[in-house]
């Protein structure tokens, strides 16, 4: 299949691709967040982000500008994770446990949506791009087997497969094709490899941690998205 082979719908949604810091492994805000959203996305309920976001709102306009998502994300964890002091908890959370992903987030939409740091969001848009900061951290760790926050350049397939299966898998009895396998995204694989290797001059053993995968692979999307600007064009146009 490849990034070929999923249609131009798959090489669409592919660009969608940026995330958070390498601290997401260990840190325990970021980690809290990101299992909350995944969680709420399975669920279908973002009761707790609609909050959230009402309380990044202080015009009461229905507007958050892209630089306070920071807010949004310390006041959510405030709502759902806060256990006081006093009862054995980290206290609240403050704007500052959150600079990386608010900075990662900022970045994901500028390059990806073309947004400055100061356009105004709705709730129905800043939780739409939630959702793709979130999906390639997952991927990533379904195929980091042996949990320690790294996986090998050798098995980015593995990520491009798991990421797939998460946002674009549609079983056979719903008419869809059935989950991919590694073997669907050899082409991508191969190429990420040799473009790491010619770059940054890594080997296929070389065990990459989360942001050192994220930064390489917004390199290697804005690479294929050059290469087939046509293809995009017409995606989004069949896709709208």
């Amino acid at each position: 299949m490849g990034l070929r082979g999923l249609g131009v719908k798959g090489l669409v949604l592919l660009a969608f691709a940026f995330a958070v810091d390498a601290a997401s492994k260990v840190d325990h805000h970021t980690v809290k967040m990101h299992s909350s959203f995944i969680k709420n996305r399975n669920e279908q309920d973002f009761s707790d982000w609609e909050k959230a976001f009402q309380m990044a709102d202080h015009n009461k306009d229905g507007l958050v500008p892209v630089k306070d998502a920071v807010k949004i994300f310390k006041d959510h964890y405030n709502l759902v994770h806060h256990i006081p002091k006093e009862k054995g908890g980290r206290g609240p959370a403050a704007a500052i446990h959150f600079m990386d992903d608010g900075s990662e987030f900022e970045k994901m939409v500028e390059d990806m949506m073309k947004w400055s740091p100061e356009k105004e969001m709705t709730y129905k848009e800043f939780i739409r791009n939630e959702q793709d900061f979130s999906d390639w951290e997952k991927a990533f760790q379904m195929a980091d087997h042996n949990k320690d926050g790294l996986v090998p350049v050798k098995d980015a397939v593995k990520i491009f497969k798991d990421h797939y299966n998460l946002v674009h898998h549609i079983p056979k009895e719903k008419g869809g094709r059935g989950p991919a396998a590694a073997i669907h995204f050899m082409d991508d694989g191969s190429e990420f490899e040799k473009m790491v290797e010619d770059m940054m001059k890594w080997s296929p053993e070389k065990e990459m941690t989360y942001k050192e995968f994220i930064d390489q692979l917004h390199i290697y999307v804005d690479i294929k998205h050059k290469e087939r600007g046509s293809l995009y064009d017409m995606a989004g146009k069949i896709f709208e």
